[in-house]
């Protein structure tokens, strides 16, 4: 069971990382006045960091290793999706 949460939590988190970078490169190309693709990178990357969350919640792990790998994923993933909003 913890072993399944924490691969789910990898894949959201992973997918929210690429979804963010689709966001800051859809920015970029707003900004040069090329047209924009996608379909809300930025929304969809928040909302899988959520439920990457969860996974952690499900994953029951010891300590405050939840927290750590939780506040990771913010790091990198919430601070592209800061300079996208």
């Amino acid at each position: 069971h913890q072993v399944i949460a924490l691969a789910r939590f990898g894949r959201d988190l992973g997918w929210a990382y690429q979804l963010a970078d689709d966001a800051c490169d859809a920015a970029e190309d707003a900004a040069a006045g090329r047209a924009a693709s996608g379909c809300a990178p930025a929304r969809q990357a928040r909302f899988l960091l959520g439920r990457a969350s969860r996974r952690l919640d499900q994953a029951a792990l010891p300590g405050h290793g939840a927290a750590a790998l939780l506040d990771c994923g913010h790091a990198v993933v919430g601070s592209m999706l800061d300079d996208v909003t």
